[in-house]
């Protein structure tokens, strides 16, 4: 198991292309159990308006897997899947209300919360004694859904302006982040009167 870490510089270093995920977790009252184990297929800030009213907080801390990797251990009775808004689904425990997973309608893959996961361990560096800090594997790589931010952010993580990087991505502020290839030579030259340049490679 990789040791925590706590900074988006530490986030960015590891990879998700191998990164396989073995997890129990619970909802608050613990009537409600399962296990997760899988490829990781995304870890991210998301700031959806789907998410951030479903949790009432934003963002909310996504990790995607496969729903072959999910099974209830225990409590399948109470857990009750509900519709969110647009397509979305959101599952959670009858008894105390706590989330266990989220997923677009008919999706194969679901969002799990790593705030449900069983990660405490003891630590007496900390008052509580306990810490409950993510490994390294499972810390955010990115903010999805970027431009419904509440706030900005300046932590040094991607800021894409929705889920899918061909999607776009954006400055901390906001504003369309502008990348060196969109000034690549191979792109068409122009003339002093703007028409193609032609060249003899054409």
């Amino acid at each position: 198991q990789a040791s925590p870490a706590s900074s988006s510089a530490q986030s960015k270093k590891v990879s998700l292309a191998s990164v396989i995920m073995k997890a129990t977790g619970s909802c608050i009252c613990g009537a409600v159990r399962f296990a997760a184990q899988g490829k990781v297929l995304f870890s991210t800030l998301c700031h959806c308006r789907a998410c951030s009213r479903a949790h009432s907080a934003s963002p909310v801390h996504i990790v995607g897997l496969s729903k072959d990797g999910f099974s209830i251990t225990q409590g399948q009775e109470k857990l009750k899947v509900g519709k969110g808004m647009g397509h979305m689904e959101h599952a959670f425990c009858i008894q105390c209300g706590g989330h266990l997973y989220q997923n677009p309608a008919g999706a194969s893959v679901l969002a799990l919360f790593p705030t449900t996961f069983n990660l405490e361990t003891p630590d007496d560096s900390v008052a509580c004694g306990v810490s409950c800090k993510l490994p390294a594997e499972l810390l955010p790589k990115f903010h999805a859904n970027y431009e419904n931010r509440q706030w900005n952010w300046e932590d040094g993580l991607p800021k894409r302006l929705r889920f899918a990087k061909k999607d776009g991505e954006l400055e901390n502020d906001g504003s369309v982040k502008l990348t060196s290839n969109r000034f690549a030579k191979k792109d068409d030259e122009l003339q002093n009167d703007s028409s193609v340049k032609l060249t003899s490679n054409l």
